[in-house]
């Protein structure tokens, strides 16, 4: 047995000498390298080391795990990205290559600004092409699930509003299960009330403060006025608690922000409705029909999308795009299961073979 930073492996040939990329300081854990003679493969980024690609001895090693570079290639090492982010987290089991289902964030994911993010649209038909299940589910707030769906008819993905599963949506059947009739004072960027059927919204003495995504509205009148609600005794249930989202325009502070200083200020602890709590991943399963061993889920956002889905039973993929930086994975606890360049290269990740064009989806 090896142990390498946090990364054990376990191999059957005590004759196969290792080494790490001198690049992985930067990183909690390691690209792996060997310097077999019988099958070296030299490193690309100029290390110095030999990238352990023998086929023989891929299956004595654990913790290599099946990943997929920005180019799109596919294989059980990267020999093209040194610094941990190919080379890392759990092996790509055979579960993971029976997946029957893939839960997708879309902001940051799918799109950014609404503007498609290349290739996505073509690896969301060629998973669903496979036959594979598919649900978008979206912390966004400022449009209700139609607008989102037509939105995203416009940036050429062929979906519809029953494809798209919400936090407002999500907030709804909460409130209705767990606050059935309460009076709640919305706090919000954008009119949603399209997807709030039976929730009573009013503007003064609330039983609830729910807040949304985060914008203009979020003035210091609205903010003190929802202190003083929860300091009289209201609940607060925010649809999500993330922090910052990006933009063509680069990155913007989120509602989460205004989340943590309501509670701090009030002495509440808020209820999360949309991701990261786990009912909403439990909502977008049961959507897909399909147990958490056999779904993915892929966002943008480490803790939110990645890491909480994973505490679940389902496995994560982080993409590289939207809000993703380089080296937030030092700055949180937790690892991501997968690592991909964007959901362009999800599909190949799955081992989802291109379908014939003509072919029929099977399953949406």
């Amino acid at each position: 047995m090896i142990i390498i930073d946090r990364l054990t492996i376990m191999s059957t040939s005590a004759t196969v000498p290792t080494m790490v990329c001198p690049y992985v300081r930067r990183f909690r854990a390691p690209c792996l390298h060997a310097s077999a003679p019988d099958a070296p493969v030299p490193h690309e980024n100029g290390c110095g080391a030999y990238l352990f690609a023998a086929q023989p001895y891929l299956g004595s090693w654990r913790g290599v795990r099946r990943v997929a570079a920005a180019d799109g290639r596919v294989g059980g090492l990267s020999t093209g990205r040194c610094g941990g982010w190919w080379a890392r987290g759990r092996p790509w089991s055979d579960e993971d290559m029976g997946t029957r289902g893939v839960l997708i964030d879309i902001d940051g994911v799918l799109t950014v600004s609404w503007r498609p993010v290349p290739g996505a649209a073509a690896a969301l038909d060629r998973l669903r092409r496979a036959g594979t299940r598919t649900v978008l589910l979206t912390n966004t707030t400022s449009r209700t699930r139609a607008s989102i769906a037509e939105t995203l008819r416009g940036a050429g993905f062929d979906v519809s509003e029953e494809d798209v599963l919400t936090a407002p949506t999500a907030l709804a059947a909460y409130l209705a299960g767990h606050h059935p009739g309460a009076r709640c004072r919305l706090v919000n960027s954008g009119d949603i009330r399209a997807d709030l059927a039976g929730v009573d919204l009013v503007e003064e003495d609330p039983d609830i403060v729910v807040t949304g995504g985060a914008g203009p509205e979020f003035d210091y009148a609205t903010m003190d006025a929802a202190f003083n609600d929860l300091r009289s005794g209201a609940r607060l249930v925010a649809m999500h608690r993330n922090m910052y989202w990006r933009t063509a325009e680069g990155m913007r502070l989120d509602a989460g922000a205004f989340v943590v200083a309501l509670e701090r200020a009030a002495g509440v602890t808020a209820e999360v409705v949309g991701k990261p709590a786990e009912a909403f991943f439990t909502a977008a399963l049961e959507r897909l029909g399909v147990p958490a061993k056999e779904a993915v889920m892929v966002g943008d956002d480490v803790v939110s999308d990645v890491l909480a889905a994973q505490r679940l039973g389902i496995t994560g993929v982080l993409v590289r795009t939207g809000k993703f930086e380089e080296g937030v994975l030092d700055r949180i606890e937790g690892m991501p299961d997968h690592v991909a360049g964007s959901f362009a290269d999800v599909p190949s990740l799955l081992g989802v073979d291109e379908a014939p064009p003509d072919q029929e989806d099977q399953v949406r």
